[in-house]
Formats: structure tokens, C-alpha cells, sequence
């Protein structure tokens, strides 16, 4: 649904260009037409300075605010990540990596869980090394674009299940913005507090909610506006052992989550991705090796508490 929205919306801004392409040219205006496309991009850019205009307006009154350069250089990558995600991964290459499910791979899977207003196609740098890597996974894309949070229950719980059936394990979840909130729901249920779960990283998830999702008023956005009643909820909800193993990656120059202490979870392992804004944080250089640590460190942990002697592909 959300690459169609999507694809549609590209679409109506390429007619639109064609159209001015076309009108210019028969006026003989030639430099007038890189008008159209120009324009475009400058809306882009502008609504994204003006998420860091907001950011830095309600942040004025805390300390240790980052330099303008480093806001600088964070919206400029920014920039790229947004055209190359919103504009051709998510709308046309949600599929180009299909789950990964190899038979009887002992190997501690992943499950990757994209955000607010994305789709699997998010993940494609990610599906890619993991598929190279032979390391299973499945990437989900949730809908509706525009439910509730509680509504997408069963697509985690579907996911995971087929993670486990893979693997004989509990996998890794990795959820970036929204997501997070999505794998912390599903994992709070009672009929899931087990280990179904092996570990959770979050990337910009708005624990606490977000500043800008005063803006917005979809079901799962009201659910993430600062302070709300379903957050409170899910926080009385779910139990410590769950954000004890959980690492909550966060920025100060995130334009969406904000203010950062929103994207720290009490409890849980908060690490700073300095100089990194909201969709450029799951490309940081420390991001994907983190993922590949916390793999290493699930199988170790099985491996040894596997009795002693008994064959590799046994110790689940």
C-alpha cells in the first residue's frame, strides 16, 4: 500500500514537471523549465530545515546542543537518505530482497521492523549484506500505513514464528523510528514473555514520544505524541527484563524524534549515534556491525548453555 501512496505521489510531481517542461517550451524559455524540478527539491529541503528549526527552537533551553556545522553536515546527509529511501528503495524496490529462511540454519535470525510512513524497502542495504552473509532474516512491512500501533501484533508475531522455524531460535529484532515502539508492544503481551525475543535494538524510536508528532494525527501518530496515555500504557506494561535487553541508539540532530531524551528507554542500553539524523542513523557506520554483534552474542550464549557434548546442530 505505502510504495503505491508512494509511486503515485512520484508520479503526479514527474507529470507535473513534464507539463512545465512542456509549457516552457513553447514560450522558448528553456532555463525557465529547471524551474519545475527545482522547486521541487526545495520544498523537500525546506520542510527539512524546518524540522531542525523546530529541533533546535525547543532544544534552545538544554545544554550540550550540538554545533551548527554538525547540524549542517547531519541535514545534508539527511537529504540524500530521504531521496534515495523515499524515492526509489521503499517505491520501487520494496521486493528486491526477499526473506531470507534458509533450511535448518542454526544461526540466531533477524527480523527488521521499519518505521512511520516506510515499508520494507528501507532495510535493502541491510537484507542484501545479511543475504550475502547467509544470515536469516524476514522484513516486514506493516499495515495499515495509518492503524493503530496494537493493530500490527500479528504481523511481529507471524514474522517471528517463521524466524524460529528457520532457526530453532529467538531472533534478533531491529526497528528503526515507529518500529520500535511496534516490537515493544508485541513483546509486552503476556502470552510473549518468554524468549521469543532474543534482544531488541531500536533506532530513533520515540519511547517517550516526539515533539513533531503534534503535526500529525493518524491513529499511530496521536499514540506517539509526547506523553501520551498509550505510551504510559506500554511502559507500565512491559516488563524490566525486556529493556534490559534492549539497545536504544539515539540522536541529538535526529528532525524527527525529538527531544532526544524521547528516543532513551529507561532500562535499556542508550548509545549516542553522534552527528546522525532520523533515516540516515540505520546507514551510520556503527549501525550494521552493532547488528552483527549482537548476533555473535546470542549464538555464543546458547552455545554454551547447550549441554555439554551435544551436536551443533542440537543446540538451539
Amino acid at each position: 500500500m505505502l510504495a503505491t501512496i508512494q509511486r503515485t505521489l512520484i508520479a503526479v510531481a514527474v507529470a507535473a514537471c513534464l507539463m512545465w517542461f512542456a509549457r516552457c517550451a513553447t514560450q522558448g524559455r528553456p532555463l525557465l523549465a529547471l524551474l519545475g524540478p527545482g522547486a521541487l527539491i526545495l520544498v523537500a529541503v525546506t520542510c527539512l530545515a524546518l524540522e531542525y528549526v523546530l529541533l533546535i527552537w525547543t532544544a534552545k533551553h538544554r545544554a550540550g546542543l550540538p554545533r551548527t556545522s554538525t547540524f549542517l553536515r547531519a541535514c545534508v546527509g539527511e537529504m540524500f537518505a530521504m531521496f534515495r529511501v523515499f524515492l526509489w528503495q521503499q517505491p520501487f524496490q520494496e521486493h528486491r530482497w526477499p526473506d531470507y529462511l534458509p533450511v535448518g540454519r542454526s544461526q540466531t535470525g533477524v527480523l527488521l521492523v521499519h518505521g512511520y510512513f516506510c515499508n520494507r524497502g528501507i532495510w535493502n542495504r541491510w537484507m542484501g549484506r545479511l543475504t550475502e552473509s547467509g544470515t536469516p532474516f524476514v522484513a516486514v512491512s506493516l499495515e495499515p500505513v495509518f492503524g493503530s500501533i496494537n493493530g500490527y501484533d500479528a504481523q511481529i508475531d507471524r514474522a517471528v514464528r517463521k524466524l524460529q522455524h528457520c532457526t530453532g531460535r529467538a531472533p534478533v529484532a531491529v526497528a528503526h523510528s515507529m518500529g520500535g515502539l511496534v516490537v515493544r508492544r508485541w513483546w509486552a503481551r503476556e502470552d510473549t514473555r518468554n524468549e521469543r525475543l532474543r534482544a531488541l535494538m531500536t533506532f530513533g524510536t520515540p519511547h517517550h514520544g516526539t515533539w513533531l508528532a503534534r503535526f500529525a494525527f493518524s491513529r499511530n501518530a496521536l499514540q506517539m505524541r509526547l506523553g501520551s496515555d498509550w505510551l504510559a500504557t506500554l511502559m507500565r506494561s512491559e516488563p524490566e527484563s525486556n529493556r534490559s535487553r534492549t539497545i536504544s541508539y539515539f540522536s541529538a540532530c535526529d528532525n524527527v524524534v525529538f527531544p532526544a531524551e524521547s528516543a532513551q528507554l529507561s532500562g535499556a542500553s542508550n548509545r549516542e549515534l553522534l552527528g546522525t539524523a532520523h533515516v540516515a542513523m540505520i546507514d551510520h557506520p556503527q549501525a550494521f556491525p552493532a547488528l552483527l554483534e549482537a548476533i555473535a552474542q546470542a549464538d555464543a550464549g546458547l552455545e554454551q548453555a547447550a549441554p555439554a557434548g551435544a551436536p551443533a546442530s542440537t543446540r538451539k
